[in-house]
């Protein structure tokens, strides 16, 4: 730690805490936060636009769906018998028994799964309020992950990172 002129932390809490640690001045110490907070608190009108693609009316709810990280692409992480399905929803029979009670309380979920997580068996296709959000997608409407659930009306998730990000966007 002694090459360094400035060590950047993310907020002055661990400002406090971390620099008698690591036994560095404090006014060597800058907290500057994290980027895609910045991006969580500006509602882009890419974003807005891609918001506004789900809405079948103007009264719909757009929650997007960020379950943990659970089962790798290559199998290499997370691939054990007890976390190979999707969290709660296990059969196409409960993803239609859910997908029907979003359309009849004008509801769209959007599932956002973790870009190296397998594609787990979804009927996605017959689904009408429920839907795979892809990189791509938002690619597609040039806005990021962090800028659209700054839209978003809520967020579903367990144990995800996510969920203390988007405390920020208090909803």
């Amino acid at each position: 730690i002694d090459n360094f002129e400035k060590i950047l932390l993310v907020s002055d809490f661990f400002k406090k805490y971390m620099a008698p640690r690591w036994r560095w001045p404090q006014e060597k110490v800058i907290a500057k936060g994290f980027p895609r907070f910045d991006w969580l608190l500006t509602k882009t009108d890419e974003a807005k636009a891609f918001y506004r693609s789900f809405q079948k009316s103007q009264l719909d709810k757009i929650l997007i769906w960020m379950p943990t990280f659970r089962n790798h692409i290559s199998g290499a992480y997370n691939d054990n018998d007890d976390i190979k399905q999707f969290p709660i929803i296990y059969t196409p029979q409960e993803w239609k028994l859910i997908d029907d009670y979003c359309n009849k309380h004008n509801v769209v979920i959007l599932v956002k799964l973790h870009p190296m997580q397998k594609n787990y068996d979804i009927p996605w296709q017959e689904l009408s309020n429920v839907h795979l959000l892809t990189n791509e997608m938002l690619d597609y409407y040039d806005t990021n992950l962090y800028s659209f659930l700054s839209v978003t009306d809520g967020l579903i998730s367990d144990y995800s990172s996510v969920t203390v990000d988007y405390m920020i966007v208090d909803k």
